[in-house]
């Protein structure tokens, strides 16, 4: 009688090691594929919260543009500029496309003297007017003068050439500061309109939103895993000195703008370029203003296309 082997025969080990490497084959495949998934899943998901935070970011700014004037937004014409200087950061009239709101694209004159040197030329910039202090005149000042009354906190903000702007229930007005004292602040223009206590006054600083290229500490240009450029969106405000621009999300480019009118669709061809509107609707903003209901921002974020619209009116 022969007895058996109490160990394992070469075909038994065979069959084994292949079971295990079949096994384990699929294990890999499994986790690879559930690895591609999440991968994608976690690109998905940073692009839906960037696309998030972006338009968190550009409806606050738009819906908020503008100056907390008891006299509310003035849309028949844009501020009077009395100043005589060029102010490009001022905006553009034909740019305009609501009170306070301008749009335009990089690479044009306008944008060249206004914009830092890491604008991406093509792509749609928005210039908000705005204020970064804020306050009420003292005293009364009569057209053809150029003395302001101011509190002393007001005053003590502002340096000579700084911009303000005044609001009265005429007109809004840019001007530049020449001197100050206590209380008192004189411009380098008499004013064309009279003003009085109770008036508005701010400190006029625009922000603008726009792609540009983005960079380490170091001032390196930053590329991604392909070796293409990294761009993103950034904010720039500017009184009469370039502030800092603020680099706000990455991984974003290619910002075109759209503007949709009252009683239209929604299909593609219903969104405007600024730029097509009639020229009788520019001279005449008012119409135009209450024509334009909503905005969309078109954005490639994470290489994904992505559209914001924001609305304009209730």
């Amino acid at each position: 009688m022969f007895l058996k082997n109490k160990g394992f025969t070469i075909v038994e080990l065979l069959i084994a090691s292949l079971i295990t490497i079949i096994t384990v084959g699929i294990s890999v495949e499994v986790y690879l594929a559930a690895k591609k998934d999440f991968t994608l899943n976690e690109l998905e998901l940073k692009t839906l919260a960037s696309a998030n935070e972006t338009q968190v970011a550009l409806s606050s700014a738009i819906v908020n543009a503008g100056f907390n004037s008891k006299y509310g937004l003035f849309s028949w014409h844009d501020i009077e500029n009395i100043t005589e200087d060029s102010v490009p950061e001022f905006g553009h009239e034909n740019n305009r496309i609501m009170p306070r709101i301008y749009i335009e694209t990089v690479g044009d004159s306008i944008s060249n003297s206004i914009l830092p040197e890491n604008a991406v030329a093509g792509t749609d910039y928005i210039l908000l007017q705005g204020s970064n202090i804020e306050s009420t005149l003292t005293d009364n000042t009569l057209s053809g003068s150029n003395e302001l009354g101011v509190s002393n906190d007001f005053a003590s903000q502002l340096a000579a050439n700084d911009y303000v702007i005044i609001g009265s229930a005429i007109a809004y007005t840019l001007g530049r500061v020449s001197s100050i004292a206590d209380g008192k602040i004189t411009l380098t223009n008499n004013l064309k309109w009279s003003v009085y206590s109770g008036d508005y006054i701010g400190r006029y600083q625009p922000t603008v939103y726009y792609i540009g290229n983005s960079s380490d500490p170091d001032g390196e240009l930053r590329v991604d895993e392909n070796g293409q450029q990294i761009n993103s969106l950034f904010s720039f405000s500017k009184n009469n000195n370039s502030t800092q621009q603020l680099e706000i999300i990455d991984n974003i480019s290619n910002m075109q703008i759209t503007l949709h009118k009252l009683g239209t669709g929604n299909a593609d061809s219903d969104w405007k370029e600024p730029s097509v509107f009639d020229t009788d609707e520019v001279r005449y903003r008012k119409n135009l203003f209450n024509q334009i209901d909503a905005m969309r921002i078109q954005l490639t974020i994470n290489g994904e296309n992505s559209n914001i619209v924001i609305r304009l009116k209730d």
